[in-house]
């Protein structure tokens, strides 16, 4: 039986996976995309700014180039504080002649950390007479550095612009996000229906409702799939019908032996004490053994046909999961063995500690056979030794019965536990069902059971829960 798989809830979903990829991608996109768009829009509004402030100190050095040419210190001056009146957010103005010398430096106060800085050279003509040169009564024969003009412009406006345009990009990063989000959601849901539809679906029939079909949403593979499955549905269903079915016919048959069966072999065993009891003085002693051989053999009959019985419903037993400590079991097993036949000298080591979780009476039966194969196997031994311990196998634990008994040929290791068989030449006594009930009730409890042996070297069981 599958092991109950609970309802999955939304964050370990398949949808929610999806969800959250889909979401952190479309983040990430909206964090590079914003990060790219405010650093562009910043350097483009810097490099606007730089170039306008280059034409204002253009144009400042076209109006200043006779005064700065004649040194006018109070022209120039002035000039320079109509610029800071007119040109917003100016911070500084300097004008130098042509040989460095500082004719102007206008200092507005303010934060000076980041400026923007324009400086224009101011020439004469080409090889046309300037204003300078209609003063000076020359000619020129080409242009000539008469000075610079320098203006510094503040950038808090180009910070606050920056600012907001952060803000207003994360809003709208924001936006995005959750209306993408919003939309991959519902796309998501709608496109993971059938993926829902068909996981419950699986889950109501594995919690034991075979009548339970899958709604089939879509002709996707989910939905391709949710027919399978309701397909292999009908035929479970049907086979378990066939197999309730046959469990019924199985139990009127066990009716039948337990009644019909019985009542003759009481009959025969019954005649025969009767003839034993009032008769036997007639028979002669030949007679007289018949007539314990078919007393004798009606007894096992009936012994047999319980043995079957108990057998049978095995499987039809419920299962009680509970802590079982297996090595008490082990010792009150040893403890009934050792009162039978307290001549026998045996050695039994049974390992402490070992606990288990499963149905306490089914295993004391497994228990009980396993010892009492042993014990049987060791009755030619002086010496016997019969163990029981717990080791680790491939990480998991794993339980064992080893004794020194008549063992057994590994080529007859698949016959073991097959119902009403026994290997040839043994010589003990049985009706070759205890480690046939020992398999069934370790396969009940989802484990497996196998054995290794050599001829008159021993055996051992292992087995697992």
């Amino acid at each position: 039986m599958l092991p109950y798989m609970r309802p999955l809830d939304f964050r370990s979903s398949f949808q929610y996976r999806l969800f959250r990829v889909f979401t952190l991608l479309t983040a990430l996109i909206a964090i590079v995309f914003l990060t790219v768009y405010v650093t562009i829009e910043i350097r483009n509004q810097r490099a606007h700014i730089s170039a306008q402030l280059h034409l204002q100190a253009q144009h400042l050095a076209e109006t200043i180039r006779l005064p700065l040419y004649a040194e006018n210190r109070a022209v120039l001056q002035q000039f320079a504080e109509g610029s800071v009146h007119q040109i917003s957010g100016l911070r500084g103005v300097v004008i130098t002649s042509g040989n460095g010398k500082v004719l102007t430096n206008l200092q507005l106060p303010g934060s000076k950390a980041d400026v923007i800085e324009e400086t224009v050279e101011v020439r004469s003509d080409v090889l046309t007479t300037s204003p300078e040169s209609a003063i000076s009564g020359g000619t020129e024969p080409g242009p000539t550095l008469i000075g610079r003009v320098s203006l510094k412009r503040s950038t808090e406006d180009l910070h606050l612009m920056s600012y907001r345009l952060v803000a207003i990009s994360c809003a709208l990063a924001v936006g995005f996000w959750l209306t993408v989000s919003l939309i991959c959601y519902l796309v998501l849901r709608r496109v993971t229906k059938s993926f829902n539809a068909l996981m419950q679906g699986i889950h109501t029939m594995q919690s034991g409702d075979l009548s339970a079909r899958i709604n089939v949403v879509s002709d996707d593979e989910p939905g391709r799939a949710a027919s399978a499955v309701n397909d292999l549905a009908n035929a479970l269903e049907a086979r378990t019908i066939e197999l309730e079915n046959a469990n019924q016919e199985l139990e009127a048959f066990n009716y039948s032996v337990s009644h019909d069966l019985r009542k003759p072999l009481t009959v025969i065993y019954s005649y025969c004490q009767f003839i034993q009891e009032f008769c036997s003085h007639n028979l002669d002693t030949q007679c007289r053994e018949y007539l314990r051989e078919i007393g004798e053999g009606s007894q096992r009959m009936n012994q047999l046909i319980d043995t079957l019985l108990e057998f049978a419903s095995l499987k039809r037993s419920e299962l009680h999961h509970e802590n079982v400590d297996l090595s008490e079991i082990a010792r009150n097993a040893a403890k009934g063995l050792v009162l039978i036949e307290p001549h026998r000298r045996v050695s039994l080591r049974i390992n402490e500690g070992i606990t288990v979780k499963g149905d306490r009476d089914l295993l004391q039966v497994a228990m009980d056979n396993l010892l009492g194969n042993a014990w049987k196997f060791t009755r030619k031994r002086e010496e016997a030794v019969i163990e029981f311990g717990m080791m680790e196998d491939e990480g998991k634990p794993t339980y064992y019965v080893r004794d020194n008994g008549n063992g057994f040929n590994m080529t007859d290791a698949n016959k073991l536990f097959i119902p009403f068989h026994r290997l040839p030449g043994t010589g003990v006594d049985g009706h070759g069902i205890g480690l046939a009930t020992v398999e069934r009730i370790i396969m009940r409890h989802g484990g497996r059971i196998w054995a290794e042996g050599e001829p008159e070297k021993g055996a051992t069981f292992y087995f697992t829960l």
